[in-house]
């Protein structure tokens, strides 16, 4: 009988069988770097495909969608797993059934981080880019009206896109999202955590989760992001987020007492 996953990666144009998925800033980018390093995994070409997302998502066939990771799979050498690792994918909530549509053997990584940290982290990230001009308190009283003035709006410019700080933070509703769509046996809850202060055992439970051998992965520190949290500001925005997101904070904290 043929394996269905080994079936989707054994041609010449292979399907994306693997998502990285979370909160923005949780180490996806870090995890993606090192599964890359597995003989018998390939990420698509930038990490982020960015596919599912698109703003033109809605006009797109299936066969559109496959067309569009061909241009992103360069160096494709005939590894079982391709991997898209384009965080918000979890977050939209119609992106999870148009992955199961897609590719019906998909298998799903979510990474979470303590909500509040996620928050700042985002918030610094976005004020950076220069797509953030309130203070950071500002920006997490605002949000609300914000993502309601965007409603419906999947533009690269959307505030769904980048002012979506606490709200990316609550997981409880993408996980339980995720499940409507994906069997529990395919999908894998990760903390960024354990990424960052147990990477072999995190990795092996990757390489477990996809069925493929467990290498040793070179060790490296996972980039946090730098900023000043000791300013009154920033203080009062994480009292401020901590009270917004008491039980995502809970819910967090339950995934890192049963790893």
């Amino acid at each position: 009988m043929s394996d269905p996953i080994m079936d989707d990666v054994s041609n010449q144009n292979p399907q994306m069988n693997l998502a990285i998925v979370g909160g923005q800033k949780c180490g996806t980018t870090a995890l993606a770097n090192f599964i890359a390093q597995h003989p018998d995994i390939f990420v698509v070409n930038g990490k982020e495909g960015h596919i599912f997302d698109a703003p033109d998502i809605d006009s797109l066939s299936l066969a559109d969608i496959q067309a569009r990771y061909k241009l992103i799979m360069g160096g494709y050498k005939g590894e079982r797993w391709v991997c898209d690792a384009t965080p918000i994918y979890a977050y939209w909530q119609d992106i999870p059934a148009r992955l199961v549509a897609y590719n019906p053997n998909i298998k799903v990584i979510f990474l979470t981080r303590d909500p509040v940290d996620r928050a700042v982290s985002h918030y610094f990230m976005e004020k950076n880019r220069g797509d953030e001009t309130l203070s950071i308190l500002r920006a997490f009283l605002s949000e609300r009206k914000r993502l309601l003035n965007s409603r419906g709006d999947k533009g690269w410019e959307s505030s769904w896109r980048h002012h979506s700080y606490l709200d990316r933070g609550r997981y409880n509703a993408q996980i339980e999202n995720l499940k409507r769509s994906l069997a529990t046996e395919n999908i894998l809850i990760m903390t960024n955590r354990e990424l960052r202060h147990q990477q072999q055992q995190a990795l092996a439970r990757v390489f477990s989760f996809l069925g493929v051998n467990s290498i040793q992965v070179p060790e490296k520190d996972v980039f946090e992001g730098r900023y000043n949290t000791d300013k009154l500001a920033v203080k009062i925005a994480r009292w401020y987020a901590s009270f917004k997101l008491k039980h995502e904070r809970k819910l967090f904290r339950s995934f890192e007492i049963n790893r």
